[in-house]
Parts: C-alpha cells; sequence; structure tokens
C-alpha cells in the first residue's frame, strides 16, 4: 500500500487517480479483477507479484491499455517492469550472516514457481556455495506468503533441526509468523533473524533483526513516470526493466 501511495502522488498531478483491486494471490480472482477494471474502461494498469501471463492481461495487451508490472516480469507479455535486487540483497544478507559467524542457516522460502521465490532463494544458496558451506534441503522450507506459514515454517525446522543458528525468512508476514513462534516455542534459544522488508515495528523487536529495506517510494515514484510516459507523453515500444536497489539494514 506504501507504493500505491506513491503512484498515486505522482500520476494525480497529471489528472489520474488509482482503482485497487485485491486478488488474494488467487488467479480466478486475479482474472475477475483485470476484467472489472477494463469494464470501467482503465487507461492503464499497474501488476504485483505476477510473473506469468493470463487470458485477460492478453486483452489488456490487446486493447493497447499500458502495463507496469511492480516485483516480478510477466512472462508471454511485453511491459515496463519495476523490480528490486532481489538476489543480490538477499546473497549480501546471507553473507553478512556468515561473516558474523552463523554456518548452520535455515530458510523460509515461497513456491519455486513464484520469481521473487527463485531469486531470493537463489541468493541464499550462492551465498553457501561462495562460502564453501553445504546447501542442506533439510533447511530449507517452502511456505506460502503467510503469517501461519511463517509460524509453521519456523517451527518445523527448529524442532527437527535445533542446530539451526539463524533464518532468512524472504517474506514480510512470513517473518512476522516466524518471530511468533520464536516467541511461543523457542524464547530460550537464540536464533538469528535475518527477513526481507523493513517497516517501522522492526526496530522494536528484541533482539533486534537484521532486514533487507525495499526503496519503497523510488519504487512508487518510478512506476509512476513509466504511467506518465505512456499516458501523457505516447511513448510506444521500448520497454524499460528498472532495478531499484535494496538496502542491508543489520
Amino acid at each position: 500500500m506504501s507504493i500505491v501511495s506513491e503512484i498515486e502522488n505522482y500520476v494525480e498531478n497529471y489528472g489520474y487517480s488509482i482503482i485497487i483491486c485485491d486478488c488474494r494471490e488467487d488467479k480466478q480472482r486475479f482474472e475477475e479483477k483485470i476484467e472489472f477494471l477494463l469494464n470501467r474502461s482503465i487507461d492503464a494498469i499497474v501488476v504485483f507479484h505476477q510473473d506469468e501471463s493470463s487470458p485477460m492481461l492478453e486483452k489488456v495487451v490487446e486493447q493497447a491499455v499500458p502495463i507496469v508490472a511492480i516485483d516480478a516480469p510477466i512472462h508471454g507479455i511485453q511491459s515496463d517492469v519495476v523490480l528490486v535486487n532481489n538476489y543480490e540483497s538477499s546473497r549480501e544478507g546471507v553473507v553478512d550472516l556468515i561473516n558474523r559467524g552463523y554456518q548452520k542457516i535455515g530458510i523460509i522460502s515461497g513456491q519455486p514457481r513464484n520469481y521473487i521465490s527463485r531469486e531470493r532463494q537463489g541468493g541464499y544458496e550462492d551465498a553457501l556455495r561462495e562460502h564453501d558451506l553445504p546447501i542442506n534441503q533439510q533447511y530449507i522450507w517452502q511456505g506460502n506468503y503467510t503469517i501461519q506459514s511463517g509460524v509453521e515454517g519456523t517451527t518445523r525446522l527448529l524442532t527437527k533441526h535445533p542446530e539451526i543458528e539463524a533464518l532468512f525468512v524472504i517474506n514480510y508476514y512470513m517473518s512476522l509468523g516466524a518471530l511468533k513462534a520464536l516467541r511461543q516455542n523457542f524464547s530460550k534459544r537464540h536464533v538469528e533473524m535475518l527477513v526481507f522488508d523493513h517497516f517501522f515495528v522492526n526496530d522494536i523487536f528484541y533482539p533486534s533483526i537484521s532486514s533487507i529495506e525495499q526503496p519503497v517510494a523510488t519504487i512508487g515514484k518510478t512506476a509512476g513516470r513509466l504511467l506518465i510516459e505512456r499516458l501523457v507523453k505516447g511513448k510506444e515500444g521500448n520497454y524499460e526493466t528498472i532495478y531499484c536497489k535494496n538496502s542491508l539494514r543489520t
């Protein structure tokens, strides 16, 4: 929602406003929401977390409605894309854990079909390889990006593998679940935490946690600029993929 606010702040200077739809990771709901928007003669569409084309997205393209994809490129569709350096920032974060002496590092990841999950887990695995540490498949939990998934994954990993010293959680909601599980079930045990996404509430946790912070304002402003270039300036072709750099907070 912070990104959406930044987009709206940008485009309203040109007379545009935002309609928000939430598909809740449901493919059928996603198709219905796209149809809903097309029926209201939208000028452009911003799509989050969608790495595969769909019949309704193809219809958007057929109607020459500009698309800006955020977080993942949409396979099979040409559009402007705004990404963060998921792989590199994940690798740097795990390297930081290793440099601080942690070697048995677990990960609460997402489904391998998901672009973001592949990039972030890839960074984790390459950080281990670079430091000659084994990639233990038993230390990898693939969740579904919910708080409950974080609770379940953390509980299973730390119960079955009490030797795990640190956890990298690739999604904010799963990180909340991981912290909940630590407090409820492992309060007497220190597990270093690295989480993807930083919000102000991260700063109140004790012990403190490391986080990978996304440049929310930059992402929103960049998406807004790409939209306006299509809508106001009539730009055609030459689609851009723009990477915004994350930062590591330790």
